[in-house]
């Protein structure tokens, strides 16, 4: 099983380089899984718990988060409470359908082709969900 992963994994490489998860590591754990999982539509790839560790990995279309519960580690870590600049975009193709779901307005277009819904995860980091409407800026023409 673990050829055959790791296999798979290869496949997604780039010249030895692959994109592997942003970790995020929370007192809010439980918090965090419900913002993730149940309001974003995260898919748990895998989870784990045992004594001195808890987490789970969850893929948002392509995009992975790692949660950690830092209430769990050993060593109980500092959590930085500041996200200067850092934020996460999860691109969807059904952004009216999950502001309805999330009992939010309807995301108005932007100037550069786009529309965009912009969360707060437990931890006060902006999570935006962002729609093409256009082609993105830079993108190589579809003719």
């Amino acid at each position: 099983v673990l050829r055959r992963t790791l296999q798979s994994h290869a496949i997604t490489m780039n010249r030895g380089v692959a994109m592997g998860f942003v970790s995020l590591m929370t007192a809010r754990y439980a918090e965090m899984v419900s913002f993730y999982r149940d309001r974003i539509g995260g898919r748990v790839e895998r989870e784990w718990e045992r004594p001195g560790a808890r987490g789970m990995l969850l893929n948002l279309g392509g995009l992975r988060v790692e949660l950690i519960d830092a209430t769990r580690e050993r060593r109980q870590p500092v959590l930085e409470t500041t996200k200067q600049g850092i934020h996460l975009v999860i691109e969807v193709t059904d952004l009216s359908v999950r502001s309805v779901a999330l009992g939010l307005p309807e995301p108005a277009p932007t100037s550069w082709g786009a529309r965009l819904l912009t969360l707060t995860d437990p931890d006060g980091l902006p999570v935006s969900l962002l729609e093409w409407t256009a082609p993105p800026p830079g993108a190589p023409n579809q003719s």
